[in-house]
């Protein structure tokens, strides 16, 4: 899929509900919105359970966007905030290579209070053990490296699919609901 996730609905059945009741427009737009929110809602709570978490600045980011107006729109579910900048390398795995700072992986150690021991049994110091980290990073020696990424967005969304789908069904039998009315 080329680094980007989708998830297609097809309005066909809208559309056609949207036809046979041109009078009533605003319960389209208002059945699709709502339809869309909730799908968002979805996905979001999927992604955010899946994102790994030290401090919560990803996790605390990930939000949910809809740009346009029914039916001419479209939603998405976003790494947002102070967090967005490592979104993707957490979603698809850093790459073996450079050293990352070892300023924020000394942060990270301290705010997850490792006590390591080194072969002599003596304390390292969060220094040290950012350095070490960090070279395991710069060789792709990580968890989430060798298996890719935490793939986040990737499995939140095929595991909101089939809830997704039944709401946007849902949302052709409320569109008919209404104009029954």
């Amino acid at each position: 899929m080329g680094g980007e996730f989708e998830l297609r609905i097809d309005f066909d059945d809208i559309m056609r509900q949207a036809a046979a009741f041109d009078a009533a427009p605003e319960v389209v737009a208002d059945e699709m919105m709502a339809a869309m929110q909730a799908s968002l809602d979805v996905i979001e709570a999927e992604v955010v359970v899946r994102t790994p978490a030290v401090i919560g600045v990803l996790r605390g980011g990930i939000a949910d966007e809809i740009h346009g107006d029914p039916p001419d729109f479209y939603g998405e579910v976003i790494a947002g905030g102070p967090g967005a900048i490592y979104g993707w390398p957490v979603e698809r795995g850093r790459a073996a290579g450079r050293m990352p700072p070892l300023d924020n992986i000394e942060y990270w150690v301290k705010r997850k209070k490792l006590d390591w021991k080194d072969g002599q049994g003596q304390q390292m110091s969060s220094r040290r053990m950012a350095y070490i980290i960090a070279v395991a990073i710069s060789r792709g020696q990580t968890r989430h490296q060798k298996k890719g990424g935490a793939k986040m967005f990737e499995e939140g969304l095929r595991s909101a699919g089939p809830h997704v789908e039944r709401l946007w069904e849902g949302a052709v039998e409320a569109i008919a609901g209404r104009m029954t009315v």
